[in-house]
């Protein structure tokens, strides 16, 4: 609903209630008072996105029968009471985006009942307090978008029940312990994302069977991708990008075959791709660009049928793309090959889906004629191919593509002229041609854009 105004008195004095929901309102005043006193018996409130303001009220123990307590998307300012220690039988907490600041309470730790925590999108800084280590029944917790600092307290490995855990988008330095992660194996959520962690992953990361969501991305771990998390068969998103992993990437990740994420970009990464990554026939996000990868890409890249984004630029690979790249993947949008020593021609299927939204080769060895399946690709929205050798008549290469925005060609060995098709490209605001043997006139529909 989006009830206005303050929240009715007649609600307060129905004090029998034991289950109370007004979430999802604008009530836009403070808790009153009298909900604490009069509302005793409440084991569920829910004032979830309410524009909520104020300081949270110590009288909120007073409410010692809650069991589910949601007051996420609110602005209250200030801390978390210290009195919330007083609510023993909570099992459900949420105080996620509610400008909240300052410590977390070590008080939160007598809460032993806990299953659910979210502290997320606030303003808590310092550490995380030793005593959350203490709510061993917790199954979900997320600290993630705060100002959290210092290492992850060794108390967290008393949370074997864990099955998410998100601590993203803090400060977090140091590195996660072996004794941590061998204590979470029933986790299918870890979210570190956004943080300064440290030092290599554990081998011990090999012990998380359920893990379904593993995100490391842009922290400072190094050293290699440990060949345990192959062992992470129900894994569908791997993310540990902008790292400092080096060494080769563990071929026991291409029998990840419930895989639809693998995101190794901007790291140290060397090798190639074998043609064991064929077996990923549920991928649909592959980036690994801006690494030390080299050799060629193999022929199976083809058996890649759910493909949406396929990035390898800047790497150091080379020869040429398979000739059935993109005709077995109709859903695929994004090819990004720049920055490579690649050669041949593209294939010719590479649009064939017509689903093709972004295509970057620029900055390779590509040549022959540009390929016939770009013609009738509509949804193109912007086209990289300069800086290479593509030979031929443009003069017919390209239709009408309607949603293009950006396209260059510059520096290529192509002929022909322009077609007064270009001035159907009606979002068309950047076009390079230089470097090219075209010859003719500027079609006069090209000053209409």
């Amino acid at each position: 609903n989006r009830f206005t105004g303050d929240i009715p008195s007649f609600i307060v004095e129905c004090k029998n209630l034991t289950y109370l929901d007004l979430s999802q309102n604008n009530w836009n005043s403070k808790i009153p008072e009298s909900i604490y006193g009069n509302l005793k018996r409440l084991e569920y409130l829910n004032l979830t996105n309410c524009g909520l303001e104020g300081k949270l009220s110590s009288n909120l123990s007073m409410l010692s029968n809650l069991k589910d307590l949601r007051l996420g998307n609110n602005m209250f300012n200030g801390s978390i009471p210290t009195e919330i220690r007083l609510l023993s039988r909570l099992q459900f907490l949420e105080l996620n985006n509610v400008s909240a600041r300052g410590e977390i309470p070590s008080s939160i730790g007598q809460l032993k009942e806990l299953v659910h925590l979210d502290l997320s999108a606030n303003f808590f800084n310092f550490s995380v307090p030793y005593e959350i280590g203490l709510c061993t029944n917790l199954t979900f917790l997320s600290l993630a978008g705060n100002n959290l600092t210092g290492s992850l307290p060794l108390s967290l490995a008393n949370l074997t029940k864990l099955s998410e855990l998100g601590l993203s988008e803090n400060s977090f330095s140091g590195q996660i312990s072996a004794s941590l992660i061998s204590s979470w194996t029933e986790l299918t959520s870890l979210q570190v994302q956004n943080n300064r962690l440290t030092g290599t992953v554990p081998p011990q990361i090999g012990l998380l069977k359920k893990m379904i969501r593993l995100f490391l991305y842009k922290n400072i771990f190094s050293g290699p991708i440990p060949r345990e998390i192959g062992n992470l068969k129900a894994m569908t998103q791997l993310d540990l990008s902008a790292n400092h992993f080096s060494g080769p990437i563990p071929t026991t990740i291409w029998n990840l075959t419930n895989i639809t994420v693998i995101n190794l970009f901007f790291n140290n990464l060397s090798g190639n791709i074998p043609a064991d990554i064929g077996n990923l026939t549920l991928l649909q996000i592959f980036d690994i660009d801006n690494n030390n990868l080299d050799g060629e890409l193999p022929h199976t890249i083809s058996h890649l049928t759910s493909l949406i984004h396929f990035s390898v630029f800047t790497n150091n690979f080379s020869g040429s793309i398979p000739g059935d790249f993109g005709k077995n993947s109709p859903s695929l949008k994004n090819v990004y090959l720049s920055n490579n020593s690649f050669s041949g021609e593209l294939p010719s299927d590479m649009c064939s889906g017509l689903n093709l939204v972004v295509l970057a080769v620029n900055n390779n060895s590509f040549s022959g004629s540009l390929p016939n399946s770009l013609r009738n690709c509509s949804s193109l929205t912007r086209v990289r191919l300069d800086d290479n050798q593509f030979s031929g008549n443009m003069t017919e290469a390209f239709g009408v593509h309607p949603n293009l925005n950006f396209i260059s060609l510059s520096r290529n060995r192509l002929d022909g002229h322009l077609s007064s098709d270009w001035g159907k490209c009606i979002n068309l605001t950047e076009m390079e041609m230089s470097g090219n043997k075209l010859s003719g006139k500027i079609p006069s529909e090209l000053s209409k854009l």
